[in-house]
């Protein structure tokens, strides 16, 4: 549950017992229940003003924020790349993708895409594009590849036809994060 949600989910609460309802059960609680004091249910309908004012302002905010904010386009410190955390399995340059972009603020800049890091990849001949048997094409590593430790490895999707994946080993993890070009780091 996001924090908008559970705001939402405790001013029902206050709602329910300001109207002298168990809020978990739905049902009027006893007369003589604190819950039907008149100071403490004014005081729950005061709070559930303020509840539904932070609403009110989070639901504006958030409309302002998407009709004038522009996210920046990705980039990456030296600081917060040394944050990031090698994996000993090989990883899909997704997988790969997805930690570094962990390491930023992603509400302010626009996330790195793994095209980005294969494009780059290819323009210093590490991966190159290799036709499909089935047509189209796809990256591959070059001979350089492999030997920093971009290998390929069959899959077998979800429906039980087989796939084809480039993986990086640490090595090649290594390199990329000590090497990202200028466009992506800082």
């Amino acid at each position: 549950m996001n924090d908008l949600e559970l705001l939402k989910h405790a001013k029902s609460y206050i709602d329910k017992m300001a109207n002298g309802m168990n809020p978990l059960t739905n049902e009027p609680v006893p007369e003589t229940d604190l819950l039907n004091d008149i100071k403490i249910s004014r005081c729950l309908f005061y709070v559930s003003g303020i509840l539904q004012g932070l609403l009110n302002n989070d639901q504006q905010r958030s409309v302002a924020t998407r009709k004038t904010s522009r996210k920046s386009e990705f980039s990456i410190t030296a600081d917060e790349l040394a944050r990031y955390e090698f994996s000993q399995e090989p990883l899909t340059i997704s997988e790969l993708t997805h930690r570094i972009n962990t390491l930023v603020d992603l509400e302010t800049m626009k996330p790195l895409h793994y095209r980005a890091i294969t494009e780059w990849l290819s323009s210093i001949g590490l991966l190159e594009e290799k036709e499909r048997p089935t047509g189209g094409l796809t990256k591959r590593p070059t001979e350089s590849g492999e030997q920093l430790g971009i290998k390929v490895e069959e899959r077998v999707g979800i429906d039980g036809n087989i796939y084809y994946v480039n993986i990086y080993d640490i090595q090649a993890q290594e390199y990329i994060i000590a090497n990202l070009p200028e466009g992506i780091r800082q």
